[in-house]
């Protein structure tokens, strides 16, 4: 009787281990592709913002001021934002400069 239970027992370990074996190495495939899309993802989400933040001309304007309290003189509430990649009122600072 304990005979019979262990071939049965030993049977259905190698028939889990037959199913088992091929299924694990796909499932860590398939983790490491997700990995490596999650990260490649994340990439390029961060170049895109990155492309859009480097539009923000406040920076190089003759009303920005670089203080952190009021940013810009004529639309302090869009400064250094999304908003201000359009600003009516962009005027360089090398406009300032007289040239002969």
């Amino acid at each position: 009787m304990v005979e019979t239970a262990v071939f049965l027992l030993r049977g259905v370990l190698h028939i889990l281990q037959l199913l088992l074996v091929p299924l694990c190495f796909v499932l860590a495939w398939v983790i490491m592709a997700l990995t490596a899309w999650n990260l490649w993802s994340a990439l390029r989400d961060s170049v895109a913002r990155a492309q859009q933040m480097h539009q923000i001309p406040c920076a190089n304007c003759r009303f920005f001021s670089g203080n952190y309290q009021i940013k810009c003189a004529v639309h302090p509430d869009i400064a250094l934002s999304e908003q201000a990649i359009d600003c009516k009122d962009y005027e360089p600072t090398d406009s300032m400069t007289c040239s002969p």
